[in-house]
């Protein structure tokens, strides 16, 4: 789609259910509205890391609950595994995409 701005990718396992800080990024992080707002105007994708390991293997991830961000060209700009917040997440999020300006 060429209005979008890049890729989000989301990569989960089974067991993050039982790791406490995957509840938190998914209510925290992927529910905040700057987070939303700039995600939206990407194209998403959610992957189950047992079943895709190898597909999300040359990003560089390790671990899940990750986020994965690519350019228009499957460049990687940031990769966040485990840890992180809605606000470096929005701000990665914002480079890529087409509308920065928050609606009012």
């Amino acid at each position: 789609d060429r209005k979008k701005g890049g890729v989000l990718l989301w990569v989960y396992g089974a067991e993050d259910a039982d790791k406490p800080g995957a509840r938190a990024i998914q209510q925290q992080v992927l529910l905040h509205e700057h987070v939303r707002f700039y995600g939206r105007q990407l194209a998403c994708v959610k992957l189950d890391l047992a079943t895709h390991a190898s597909t999300v293997e040359p990003f560089g991830v390790t671990a899940s609950p990750a986020l994965v961000v690519l350019d228009r060209k499957g460049k990687v700009v940031k990769v966040y595994e485990e840890a992180f917040s809605p606000r470096k997440v929005a701000a990665t999020l914002k480079k890529l995409a087409p509308r920065r300006k928050l609606p009012r």
